[in-house]
């Protein structure tokens, strides 16, 4: 952060720069943050794939672009100098925006939140006017904050930050460093007369100011009567539950700012420490107190009172709270501006106003249930990427999204392929929107009717700046500026304010500081000596006592949960767990390695007697380990952390102390090894089927999967550090699972999909086989991604990081090192994007993570298959190895996809095709998904004729695979083909391939006991009922973690039943019961060929996908099982331009980058493609 914070960053695409080019929209970012924070750090990679040029724009925050100066002369404006610095910036981007591919006759005003409002300012400014085309507006309506006391608050604002650093005027806080002024900024905030004392949301403190110059009068009144830039089309969005996460601070904020609230203060925050979060009838209170008892009683009660229960006690008022907020602030007050010149003035428009109710946050028992602010973002402007693990309304809603806006980007007008997007002029009434719907439909939905009558009711009878503007207050009618402060000196550590009279003043303590007498001294609270679950209070002499909050016992150093489990180590340490209701003694969060783990270094699990003898509380969760997703602006951001490494254990507690061992399960979870945590609950498998379980976090994504090529003689891995993670925790349970009542002889290891993956991996590799004795793998195959090439996309993803960052160039001694000091995660996690974006398999359909596991020698010398085929797996462990019927087709769409947009066109050798194929039918492509064909022909020929080529085509794959037009050139649906080839060539065929080999013949290996579970669970048809079986979908089963219900069929039920039967034996004694009313699991050995299938019949064999794995295995016969089940056979590998094909970094073709990262001198470009063509020159056929 710094002053000089004057930037724009441009994302544009290589072919946009070229000189024949067609220019393309410009999009102009301003980033939110309630004026107050944020950057242009966000990338919109996917809007700029469709074809926008995206300008990113910094701009001064706070009082560094907001204070106001009424006593200046010298310049044109007296504040608003961070709406001046967007100006200028949009000025700037006339003038250099072709200049990156950009059309500067279509330029796009967008943001979200503050960004939005920022829109809305210079829409109703006439000098923003000559620089801008189009506008979006993302979570938030025409906000009245500033309405007609704004100047009051802003002149206020800066008297208190003058009097604060002892200024007379800005001239002096202009000469004072910024970490000076900064505590007095803060303070200023405090000051009665600085801050508007009813505003429940949308309140920044320093921001924008109607000052007479900028602008004269509020949004709502600009565009109410008509002052707003003509002829512009406007896509106005907000989200339905925008104000949900803002009404509970300004319940907060009130309860803190009227007065009328002190005696209540205590019991307020009893009540939200209980769970009631804007607690009755406090709210009522609010009302009464800002509008007075009568307009409470005739205009508010009825719609947002909420009083006590009949009994008096409280109840929950959020959602009658939160209405008053979203009305006040968002829905009702833009209806109220809306409903004036815009729907009279032809000149005006269009605007498009829509509400978002796809849920997106407000997460109960597992389901979404809320729209939150600026939730709508992401889908307007394309940041959200489909992936196949998404519900498919999800994914389509993702897609027709951005077909929408990208159409708007480029004309103004919406298409109508989902439904119709209407301007104010056109829907029926003012109250209707354009509404997308929780089930991913477009619609025209009347929303917030009633809210919205009660607020035009007492509009009509108090007027808008009272009603929207929180001008209204029962008591106090007078000036809300600075009064009495102005004169008083209040002397060290003190800051003046003025009283509720508005007449006299008292000298407060500032922030961190208590009072001591007359003084004012530290508050020994701020260093947060008490636990974190403790109330601190200062005592005399600079002292403190800590009392740990309702719900928690302990001397307040040390709190913990009144339900918990108290266990005593053998060296002395206590651990402190939860006890649930299932009375399962649940101990979360323990680390399992050291303290510390340096990036990119392997960890060492703790020994015993690692853990200080005094208590620990493992009563909630540890971090979840960051992933290359992971943003500083998510509200779970701190969920996540680099020091990750913890475990988390359930037993039972008689466990704990009887001496018994049970076997234990080692549960790695799955996500892709990108995503994922180990907060999974296995309470049925305690309880039920006796067994310990121990769930395992490890480092994710570039943090555990970086390949580190650079550094000479390095000691120790170069890679795979999420594995050597695993690892660790396995070498954990052996030293302390006896510790919970585990028996460590008795160890099953096991996931779904990449913690199954692992599994594998360490299933074949011997320096973890003393750790466990037997896996369950459930949701892949012998995955052979990361055959004989990827080794390439490791180091073509690490050289990318190195290039684009600030290391590039160090000597190669010091790139990690230099790496590793990058402490901003928002910038290496976007490095880490863009990495995967531009250097990946160009062919692979499904399981390929972009960072993950690498064959590097090390851990690993060849393929998941290949170890298996060859025998090179754990000797005498058995192993049950699992998929679902379906396991690709959640997948397939998002392969179809992939290869289609991202993947062809990254070759210049593919450049004619491309445009001949998909660029000129994309269009014609997306109609016929439009109308219903999810994968259509004859696509799916055009993708095994360019990657096999014509002749292996019609010879071998046509017969199984084909999918071409009808006759008549109609298209047909190619999903149940194109899912056949992706099961078959990553799930099922390639593990048969290689169960076929040493598991068959030698005796030391398994048993292995491949199961195809095939019970429907997803993909509903027109009678609601299940078709197809998903993936990881037998997980839930085999481990108990799904629910018997009693609305299950007998069938259900009982195969559940039996399922944790059978299974729960194989984690006690690694054999399976023999129940004649439900079958017998049997060894690959004894199958011949077959598979164990589990459906409502039980268990049955027969062979799995026979026809599609035979037509692959007479490939694999023709060119080898690598260049099958590898996909390391391309057609063009094989012809003239062989060369040319690379699974490392193709620097010419490498997609969209930020500006400042193109300026890598050409030579170094030209010395990255001839090294990859000489190891691409190099290659061999299988």
């Amino acid at each position: 952060t710094g002053e000089d914070c004057l930037n724009v960053n441009v994302h544009t695409m290589e072919e946009y720069l070229q000189p024949d080019a067609p220019k393309r929209p410009i999009m102009a970012y301003i980033h939110g943050g309630g004026w107050n924070t944020g950057s242009n750090q966000a990338a919109f990679h996917n809007l700029v794939k469709a074809g926008v040029v995206e300008i990113n724009i910094g701009y001064r925050l706070g009082p560094w672009g907001f204070l106001y100066d009424e006593t200046q002369d010298d310049f044109d404006h007296k504040g608003n100098f961070g709406l001046l610095d967007q100006r200028a910036a949009l000025a700037w981007i006339q003038k250099f925006g072709g200049e990156f591919g950009g059309d500067i006759n279509n330029v796009i005003l967008d943001g979200c939140s503050a960004g939005s409002a920022a829109g809305w300012w210079h829409l109703t400014s006439e000098e923003s006017w000559p620089y801008f085309h189009k506008t979006i507006t993302n979570g938030v309506g025409l906000n009245y904050a500033f309405g007609g006391h704004d100047l009051d608050i802003a002149t206020g604002l800066t008297a208190a930050a003058l009097d604060a650093a002892g200024c007379e005027n800005v001239d002096c806080l202009r000469s004072m460093p910024a970490e000076e002024l900064n505590p007095h900024f803060r303070n200023a905030k405090r000051v009665n007369g600085a801050f508007h004392p009813t505003k429940l949301a949308l309140q920044p403190g320093w921001g924008p100011v109607i000052d007479g110059g900028f602008k004269s009068m509020s949004l709502v009144d600009s565009v109410r009567t008509g002052e707003i830039r003509p002829n512009t089309p406007i896509s106005f969005n907000y989200a339905e539950h925008d104000a949900w996460g803002m009404s509970d601070g300004g319940f907060n904020s009130a309860v803190k700012n009227i007065p009328a609230f002190a005696p209540h203060t205590q019991t307020i925050k009893d009540l939200q420490a209980a769970g009631i979060i804007v607690p009755s009838d406090y709210t009522d209170l609010y009302f009464k107190e800002v509008f007075g008892e009568d307009v409470f009683n005739a205009y508010i009660a009825p719609e947002f009172g909420c009083a006590n229960n009949a009994d008096g006690s409280a109840r929950e008022c959020r959602e009658q709270f939160f209405k008053w907020v979203q009305g006040q602030t968002w829905v009702c007050n833009s209806r109220y501006a809306f409903s004036g010149a815009p729907m009279t003035n032809g000149d005006i428009g269009p605007i498009y106003p829509m509400e978002f109710g796809w849920r997106t946050c407000e997460e109960i028992e597992g389901e979404k249930t809320k729209s939150c602010h600026c939730g709508e973002s992401g889908y307007v402007n394309s940041q959200r990427t489909s992936n196949p693990n998404m519900p498919e309304d999800e994914q389509k809603l993702i897609e027709w999204t951005s077909e929408y806006w990208v159409n708007f980007f480029n004309t103004g007008t919406f298409p109508n392929t989902v439904g119709e997007m209407l301007s104010v002029t056109d829907l029926p009434n003012i109250n209707t929107v354009n509404y997308i719907s929780s089930e991913a439909n477009l619609e025209q939905r009347e929303t917030y009717s009633a809210v919205c009558a009660v607020f035009d009711a007492m509009v009509e009878e108090f007027g808008p700046d009272d009603v929207f503007g929180g001008a209204h207050w029962s008591y106090e009618h007078g000036p809300m500026g600075p009064q009495a402060c102005d004169d008083v000196d209040c002397g060290e550590n003190k800051v003046c304010v003025n009283n509720d009279d508005g007449v006299t003043t008292s000298c407060v303590c500032e922030d961190g500081f208590i009072e001591a007498g007359d003084a004012c001294v530290v508050d020994p609270c701020v260093s947060e000596p008490c636990h974190e679950k403790a109330t601190c209070t200062p005592t005399e002499n600079s002292d403190f006592t800590c009392e740990c909050n309702n719900g928690y016992s302990g001397d307040g150093l040390n709190c913990i949960t009144d339900n918990n489990v108290r266990h005593n180590l053998s060296n002395g340490a206590t651990f402190i767990g939860e006890l649930t209701m299932e009375d399962i003694a649940f101990f979360k969060g323990i680390p399992y390695a050291a303290d510390f783990t340096e990036r990119w270094t392997a960890s060492v699990a703790r020994e015993a007697g690692g853990y200080e003898v005094a208590e620990h509380d493992f009563t909630v969760y540890g971090p979840m380990c960051m992933s290359k997703n992971a943003k500083s602006s998510q509200d779970n951001y701190d969920d996540f952390a680099e020091q990750c490494l913890n475990v988390n254990v359930m037993t039972k507690p008689e466990w704990l102390t009887d001496g018994t061992k049970h076997p234990i399960l080692i549960y790695i979870h799955g996500g892709g090894f990108n995503s994922g945590s180990n907060r999974s609950k296995f309470t049925n498998l305690v309880n039920d089927q006796n067994v310990m379980v121990v769930s395992v976090n490890y480092r994710l994504g570039p943090y555990g999967f970086f390949y580190d090529t650079k550094t000479p003689n390095v000691e120790g891995p170069r890679a795979n550090f999420g594995l050597l993670d695993q690892r660790e925790a396995m070498k954990w349970v052996q030293n302390f699972g006896a510790e919970f009542g585990g028996d460590i002889n008795q160890i099953t290891v096991s996931g779904c999909s990449a913690g199954s993956d692992a599994t594998w991996w360490h299933l074949t590799e011997e320096k973890s086989w003393p750790y466990f004795n037997r896996a369950i793998t459930n949701g892949v195959g012998l995955n052979a991604a990361y055959g004989s090439h990827d080794i390439e996309i490791a180091s073509g993803q690490a050289q990318y990081v190195i290039d684009n960052s600030e290391c590039a160039g160090q000597p190669d001694a010091d790139v990690i090192d230099c790496l590793r000091a990058i402490d901003d995660i928002d910038e290496l996690n976007e490095l880490f994007r863009d990495a995967t974006d531009n250097v990946y398999h160009p062919i692979k359909l499904a399981l390929e993570p972009g960072w993950g596991p690498v064959i590097d020698g090390d851990f690993k010398s060849e393929s998941l298959m290949d170890s298996v085929m060859n025998g090179n797996v754990k000797p005498n462990c058995p192993i049950s190895f699992n998929f679902a019927r379906d396991d690709a087709w959640g997948f397939t769409n998002g392969g179809f996809r992939f290869v289609h947009l991202n993947n062809f066109r990254r070759s210049r050798n593919f450049t004619i095709f491309l445009y001949s194929h998909f660029n000129f039918k994309s269009m014609h492509r997306t109609n016929l998904q439009r109308e219903g064909f999810e994968i259509p022909s004859d696509y799916t020929d055009i993708y095994f004729k360019e990657v096999y080529g014509p002749e292996l085509f019609e010879s071998t794959l046509k017969p199984q695979f084909g999918c071409s037009n009808n006759v008549d050139g109609s298209a047909n649906e190619c999903k149940e083909q194109f899912h056949n080839y992706v099961m078959g060539t990553t799930w099922t065929c390639n593990s048969q391939w290689a169960l076929a080999g040493a598991p068959i013949t030698d005796p030391n290996i398994g048993p292995i006991y491949p199961m195809e579970f095939s019970w429907p669970t997803c993909v509903k048809n027109d009678d609601d009922v299940n078709t197809r079986t998903c993936h990881c979908s037998e997980n839930g089963y085999i481990l108990g973690s799904k629910s018997i219900a009693d609305w299950m069929s007998d069938d259900e039920k009982k195969m559940q039943q039996k399922m944790r039967d059978y299974f729960g034996r194989f984690m006690r004694d690694g054999t399976f019961p023999f129940d004649a009313d439900f079958g017998e699991m049997k060894d690959v050995k004894s199958l011949n060929g077959e598979h164990n299938h589990i459906n409502g019949e039980g268990i049955n064999h027969y062979r799995s996908y026979p026809d599609t794995c035979d037509t692959l295995f007479s490939l694999a016969a023709e060119i080898g099982p690598v260049n099958v089940f590898g996909n390391a056979y391309w057609y063009y590998e094989h012809g003239e331009q062989s060369n040319n094909f690379c699974y490392c970094h193709d620097s010419q073709f490498r997609g969209e980058l930020s500006w400042s990262r193109e300026k890598r001198a050409d030579r170094e470009l030209d010395s990255l493609d001839q090294q990859a063509a000489q190891k691409c020159s190099r290659r061999k056929r299988v």
